[in-house]
């Protein structure tokens, strides 16, 4: 219990450590934006000169995911190892380990990794005697893998959204971390049964004060999809 009581703090200390305050002047630049978004056309005539050879879509899916697992203290820096692109530099990363049932997926464990900015956070409103009620902003993937030998598959996902520290959870403690993103089918980092995958969806992710994880999700799938 004492030292599930050490871990919960440190990542209060380490999200509460820092400054809380509204995104500052290191936004994207404007253009560099507009390039990211024009962009997304770019691919769209080799993709029709090669529709011909496409494998025929499946049915999309409705899809939803519901699994538990342990997170690990944070460290500093960002999962993936590139630049924190937080307006002070600074980024934590969670790892995440654990069991789910999911459409076409199964029972499987599952992987997940959390960048988190925490220079540029914003209060919720409600404070505590730790410093709590705070969000910030994150992104992350992970994957699930089913089957074994030459059936293995592995079905992939990156999301974005907030990520929240809970006054009114266990505030004694430090408060719960909530991540709340949307997701998307990452094709090319599945293999198998979903490496020509598409989809989209909601997903979240609980971290108590003990380290305990819950995750949920629901959106669409589709096992063969023709983009």
């Amino acid at each position: 219990m004492f030292h599930s009581r050490i871990i919960s703090l440190s990542i209060l200390a380490l999200l509460g450590s820092v400054s809380i305050v509204a995104a500052g002047s290191d936004h994207p630049d404007p253009e560099t934006v507009r390039a990211a978004f024009e962009h997304r056309g770019a691919s769209l005539s080799a993709a029709s000169e090669s529709s011909a050879a496409a494998p025929k879509p499946s049915p999309l899916l409705p899809f939803s995911m519901l699994g538990t697992g342990t997170a690990a203290d944070p460290t500093d820096g960002t999962c993936s190892g590139a630049t924190c692109d937080a307006s002070g530099g600074q980024c934590i990363c969670i790892q995440i380990q654990g069991n789910l049932n999911a459409t076409q997926v199964g029972n499987a464990p599952f992987t997940a990794s959390v960048t988190v900015n925490i220079n540029d956070c914003t209060n919720t409103g409600t404070s505590t005697s730790m410093n709590g009620g705070f969000c910030c902003f994150g992104d992350g993937v992970l994957s699930a893998t089913t089957g074994s030998g030459k059936s293995v598959s592995t079905l992939a996902m990156s999301f974005t959204g907030p990520v929240c520290n809970d006054p009114n959870a266990d505030a004694g403690n430090g408060g719960d971390t909530n991540v709340q993103g949307g997701f998307i089918i990452l094709a090319a980092s599945s293999s198998g049964k979903f490496q020509q995958s598409g989809g989209a969806g909601q997903i979240n992710l609980l971290v108590t004060t003990a380290n305990n994880v819950y995750l949920a999700g629901n959106g669409v799938l589709q096992v063969v999809s023709p983009f």
